[in-house]
């Protein structure tokens, strides 16, 4: 009897164990898929006229390509005037001052969700 009770209590250990496996193995795969977004800190002012890419403003980790990209540039106020955005990440600001918010999202296809980041620049 005491031998059936310890093999008993040895599969279910092993078998807390394969689970515990499998949530971890699963955790990281999610983490490998999503892409990471960090803004850069040493960028807090932007020039008019001059073309910027996302990559000068943010370091984005484990991207698979660029299609899951959205990029957003908004004025203070929430307007875009005067600002040009272009489909492969790029921006310029053809006039004014004041403060931006560049916005970008990521994903890859294979990902589970998108990674969003936000960064404040002054245009001047």
């Amino acid at each position: 009897m005491k031998g059936k009770r310890k093999k008993v209590l040895l599969l279910v250990i092993a078998l807390i164990a394969l689970f515990f496996g499998v949530c971890v193995y699963f955790a990281q795969d999610y983490i490998r898929r999503c892409v990471k977004v960090t803004p850069k800190k040493d960028v807090t002012a932007i020039e008019v006229g001059k073309k910027y890419s996302v990559e000068d403003f943010f370091l984005i980790e484990r991207e698979k390509d660029t299609d899951g990209r959205v990029l957003s540039v908004t004025w203070r106020d929430g307007s875009t005037e005067n600002i040009k955005t272009e489909e492969n990440s790029y921006f310029t600001v053809s006039e004014g001052s004041g403060t931006l918010t560049i916005t970008l999202s990521c994903r890859n296809h294979d990902s589970p969700e998108a990674s969003d980041a936000s960064l404040t620049v002054t245009v001047g």
